[in-house]
């Protein structure tokens, strides 16, 4: 096999090594330098990429936390509101019922006099 470059390919492990060998020493050392540097940033590469993931999965999450979490509150203002209207509706009816005591109140007080006028004639015409 060759490459583009028409050079053969190494065979086994052994001839791969003894390439790498021969290719390292034709390099200078700031080409290691740059090598070293190269492969430090790949690694710091797919380390971030793996934050990336997480924190992709955790706004996800998060995400549908948030979701769930409006449709909760929605859902409890939706009952306020309606708890609300039912406490106003009762106020309304004990307003009611208040002014219905105090009318018959009222009425028991006249009755009440009428009852004791009707006694005081009672007792003139009984004398």
């Amino acid at each position: 096999m060759s490459d583009s470059d028409n050079t053969t390919l190494p065979k086994n492990l052994e001839d791969a090594l003894e390439e790498i060998d021969s290719l390292k020493s034709q390099l200078s050392g700031s080409d290691l330098k740059v090598f070293a540097q190269n492969r430090e940033l790949r690694q710091d590469n797919l380390k971030l990429k793996d934050e990336i993931r997480q924190l992709t999965e955790q706004c996800v999450t998060q995400s549908f936390s948030v979701r769930g979490t409006e449709k909760a509150k929605k859902k409890v203002e939706a009952e306020l509101a309606s708890s609300q209207a039912q406490v106003a509706d009762l106020e309304a009816k004990v307003e009611g019922l208040n002014k219905q005591v105090a009318n018959l109140q009222e009425q028991i007080a006249n009755l009440e006099e009428q009852l004791a006028e009707h006694r005081s004639k009672e007792l003139h015409l009984s004398q």
